[in-house]
């Protein structure tokens, strides 16, 4: 009776087996799992992706309806200043100062006033003069929209995204872009307090190409007869990525000197609509292209979100 007393008082407990087997179930299942979770999170970030593309989509028509046309999207502006296709589509939504599109704009770097009008200082007058109200108030009247929410336009300044803004440091590095819901990069804005996002992630620039229905082509060897430009946004993607800009370039970007495929040929391979073949013709061949760099921050790879197909 002592022994049996003795044998059911021992604690229960594990083997060094036994513990194994658990630990080699709960790595199976991991090995299982994590994927699947990863793939459905890239997935619900796509959605919200091309949710944000939906409300540009919306807000370009509305710019349309308003001034008969898309906004431009050349590289360079009126006065031949770098002036990318992400900027003037920021600056078509939002305005120069995320008040509003001025109806005198003529998309340039700077908010220079046209000649024909005799506002008193720029078109976006940054701060209003405490001692200008009428003539603010004024400006204000003029402006159309802002045709997307702040919140989805997730606007941001180049400059709170690259070290070195390039081409652009004289005049775009101010300007905004609208950025992707795939917030990587931190904002490099200084002196600002984390509560007001100033370690706050944001996203990569959405390039902007307007179709030019005049032309009909789609070849980079023949880019001045074709309906899409690559070079609209060349120099934005020249900025390589805000994380390494001395290493890493945008595939989308090719170094003609770096040999095949030259400048712009993976862009009009992308962009090709693979249901036509007797000519090679672009997607969206009368409207514009939206493009999101993606879950890595690269634009021309796999990831890619685009305003069409799914």
């Amino acid at each position: 009776m002592k022994s049996i007393i003795k044998q059911s008082s021992k604690k229960a407990a594990f083997t060094i087996v036994e513990l194994l087997v658990v630990m080699s179930i709960i790595m199976v299942l991991m090995g299982i799992l994590l994927p699947a979770f990863n793939t459905a999170k890239k997935y619900a970030k796509k959605l919200s992706q091309k949710a944000q593309f939906h409300s540009i989509d919306a807000g370009l028509e509305m710019f349309k309806n308003d001034t008969e046309s898309y906004p431009d999207s050349g590289r360079y502006d009126l006065n031949v200043e770098e002036y990318c296709g992400a900027m003037k589509l920021a600056e078509a939504m939002m305005g120069q100062d995320l008040l509003g599109y001025h109806t005198d704009s003529l998309l340039n770097c700077d908010d220079e006033k046209p000649a024909n009008t005799e506002w008193p200082r720029g078109l976006y007058p940054d701060p209003f003069d405490p001692e200008n109200i009428p003539d603010d108030l004024e400006n204000l009247r003029v402006r159309r929209g802002p045709y997307v929410t702040v919140e989805n336009a997730r606007a941001h300044k180049l400059r709170q995204l690259y070290a070195d803004t390039g081409v652009f440091s004289s005049c775009g590095e101010a300007r905004y872009l609208l950025c992707d819901v795939y917030a990587r990069i931190t904002n490099r804005t200084l002196g600002v307090l984390p509560e007001d996002g100033g370690d706050r992630k944001i996203g990569m620039p959405v390039l902007y190409y307007k179709a030019n229905v005049s032309n009909i082509l789609h070849a980079y060897d023949k880019v001045d007869e074709s309906i899409y430009d690559y070079r609209d946004n060349i120099e934005l993607l020249r900025l390589k990525v805000p994380w390494d800009q001395l290493n890493t370039d945008h595939p989308l970007f090719n170094d003609p000197t770096g040999g095949s495929p030259g400048e712009g040929e993976l862009f009009y391979e992308i962009m090709k609509n693979k249901d036509i073949t007797v000519v090679d013709r672009p997607v969206m061949d009368e409207e514009y292209i939206l493009i999101s760099a993606g879950y890595d921050g690269l634009y021309g790879t796999r990831d890619d979100v685009f305003n069409f197909g799914k």
